[in-house]
């Protein structure tokens, strides 16, 4: 049930992530919240990096030099059971030793836990909260609470699937990871990071260079598991060696076999490397114009292009300005 993490695994993977708008957004208020002792929800579809948004926190806490404490959801409740069958409260008795080591608890997908197991956990809340040390107004709690779902808790509070008065306690403050999707300028710089990661792993045959068209091309493909399935993909391709251009290529067909689309993956790889690289830049283009309230000048600074480069951008690109 219980799984420590180190604050500094993969310390350097959190920059990678950051080269979109959205993710310096989502590590700016990590940047706030790492270092209080306020608890925090995360939120986020399925392989958004939900837990290096977790250990990201932990490390900036004052709390880093004390374990993170994952707790499995799945075993938590099996954990439960038993305890009910056996009338003892292991988890109770747990928990008061983990809020007495002042760490930090991390719940993944809390979403997912029955009504008992929500039950428990609010306990364990009401247990913390009631040990409070200073006048009222400045406290620190015995140990800090992260959780993280893949569901809106909000929808599941209305048809009572989850407990209200359990969200209102973990909702103190509120972190939302956007999929890759939303944010395809990470992707590249994603995938040549893992491609990195598996380098010294695999001796067969590594691919020794994703060359910027395999870059765009991923770019250009879905990736329902965001940030998961990239890295597993890429792990694929350390794995089996040699060119990469026939591997991303079968993926973007069996991707369009697999749900009737026929988007980039009916393209070739320098066709979808092409258009992903266009629709990238016109995306950036239009976010600077309008944080520069259509300052073109300005613009061009937040992009590090020149003002007649961005000229000739904005006609390339059709961008309506």
């Amino acid at each position: 049930m219980l799984k420590m993490q180190s604050a500094s695994d993969r310390s350097d993977f959190q920059e990678m992530l950051c080269s979109s708008t959205a993710m310096r957004r989502v590590y700016e208020l990590v940047a706030r919240v790492g270092p209080t002792d306020l608890d925090v929800l995360i939120t986020g579809e399925p392989g958004v990096g939900k837990e290096v948004i977790a250990r990201r926190i932990h490390g900036l806490s004052k709390r880093s030099a004390k374990p993170l404490l994952k707790v499995d959801s799945g075993r938590l409740e099996a954990l439960l059971s038993v305890g009910r069958l056996l009338g003892v409260k292991p988890f109770l008795a747990w928990s008061a030793l983990a809020c007495g080591a002042g760490s930090t608890l991390y719940f993944d997908e809390i979403g997912e836990l029955d009504v008992g197991a929500q039950a428990a956990i609010l306990q364990l809340v009401l247990d913390r909260d009631s040990q409070r040390v200073g006048d009222g107004r400045f406290f620190k709690p015995a140990a800090r609470i992260l959780a993280s779902t893949c569901r809106n808790l909000r929808e599941e509070v209305t048809a009572g699937r989850f407990r209200e008065d359990l969200y209102r306690r973990l909702n103190a403050v509120e972190i939302t990871v956007p999929p890759l999707r939303d944010r395809p300028e990470d992707i590249a710089a994603l995938a040549d990071f893992f491609r990195r990661e598996f380098e010294e792993e695999h001796t067969v045959s590594p691919v020794t260079h994703l060359r910027r068209i395999h870059l765009e091309a991923l770019a250009a493909s879905e990736w329902p598991e965001n940030v998961r399935d990239l890295r597993e993909f890429v792990d694929e391709l350390m794995r089996a060696g040699g060119d990469p251009t026939r591997a991303i290529e079968d993926r973007q067909r069996r991707f369009e076999r697999n749900n009737g689309t026929k988007a980039t993956s009916a393209l070739s790889l320098g066709q979808a490397a092409r258009l992903t690289s266009e629709a990238v830049e016109r995306r950036m283009i239009v976010k600077a114009l309008e944080e520069s309230g259509g300052d073109r000048k300005r613009a061009a600074r937040k992009l590090n292009i020149s003002y007649r480069a961005l000229l000739g951008k904005i006609r390339s690109l059709q961008i309506v300005s």
